[in-house]
């Protein structure tokens, strides 16, 4: 089911009209797989911890 949903979205976001609409509200579009998308995420918020810590946003 992942795969068929990720298989979806990065056939919509292929499309020049997708990621010209992204763009207008900042967005960046990303295809990947899975795994991918998974390993960015760990990634990005990695790199974002010592700014929610300078910014003493308190984690729950």
């Amino acid at each position: 089911m992942v795969d068929k949903i990720n298989a979806l979205f990065n056939e919509i976001l292929a499309q020049p009209d997708a990621v010209a609409f992204l763009a207008k509200f900042g967005g960046d579009v990303y295809v990947g797989t899975p795994d991918e998308g998974q390993a960015l995420l760990a990634k990005t918020v990695e790199e974002w911890k010592s700014y929610v810590a300078l910014a003493k946003i308190p984690q729950n």
